[in-house]
């Protein structure tokens, strides 16, 4: 397979090559690539099977789901002592991602 030319000049991302010095360290706790070092909790993974069985399986709304956003704004104000509105919430994929809201 031969692949377009212009990918040799596409260089590594920095965040990648700091995750290659940093692996097998030990002692440091990782803010890599958000992959855990631990299986996915059970509970969590029956409410994402729930989702997906509800239809769920489609590209979110840019700031998340109203309903959620909604109700995440709740627990951070109850539990968190957090004041916060719902058009203030943002739900994102990923922290980096989360960094431009």
């Amino acid at each position: 397979m031969e692949f377009n030319t212009n990918l040799k000049k596409i260089k590594p991302s920095g965040i990648r090559k700091l995750f290659d010095l940093a692996q097998g360290k030990k002692g440091l706790v990782s803010f890599g690539i958000g992959e855990p070092d631990f299986i996915t909790p059970t509970h969590i993974r029956k409410a994402a099977k729930k989702a997906m069985d509800g239809g769920y399986t489609r590209y979110t709304p840019n700031l998340g789901y109203p309903e959620f956003r909604e109700v995440l704004a709740i627990k951070l104000n109850q539990k968190n002592k957090i004041s916060v509105t719902p058009g203030k919430v943002v739900v994102t994929s990923g922290g980096t991602e989360a960094l431009f809201f």
